[in-house]
């Protein structure tokens, strides 16, 4: 059982019902399609992803982990439900000079990409004190929690790279 999910904890979980939920899948409508019925952000669990996500982070990132080391976006029950949700909260979240809450948390594949960014932050940050984070996708996929390839929801929603 997932620590936060012990009765009596109303601590939010994200679970494969949220994502739903808030994504907005349901029965197909053929006149008035969702945007999760044409552009889907569920993850089929036969996507093979067979590499780890890497996360840095320190006391001034913007999701920080609770005392069960879960961490969560900083709004993680806006809804996704429209084209323009998804591509206003994207174009948001890629913009570092916008400080405001989105529902989603940052992940790379690329090592040398968290490399640069350690040294980054020791320099412009003094963050002496960073942490790697290391999620399997697998793991999130067994849970029907998506996963984004952000180069490619970009392209699709027409967000130019900030």
């Amino acid at each position: 059982m997932h620590p936060r999910s012990q009765a009596g904890d109303d601590r939010p979980i994200l679970t494969r019902q949220k994502v739903l939920r808030l994504v907005g899948d349901g029965p197909p409508n053929h006149f008035d399609p969702s945007e999760e019925q044409l552009h889907p952000w569920s993850v089929e669990k036969s996507h093979r992803l067979d590499f780890p996500l890497l996360r840095i982070w320190d006391y001034n990132s913007g999701s920080q982990p609770d005392e069960d080391n879960c961490m969560l976006s900083r709004s993680p029950d806006r809804l996704l439900r429209t084209r323009k949700a998804r591509r206003d909260s994207l174009a948001t979240h890629l913009n570092h000079g916008i400080w405001e809450p989105s529902p989603y948390i940052s992940f790379t594949k690329s090592a040398c990409a968290i490399e640069e960014l350690v040294k980054s932050r020791e320099k412009r940050r003094s963050a002496k004190n960073q942490q790697l984070i290391v999620i399997d996708p697998a793991t999130r996929l067994r849970s029907g929690l998506p996963i984004l390839d952000v180069a490619a929801e970009m392209d699709y929603y027409g967000i130019p790279d900030p």
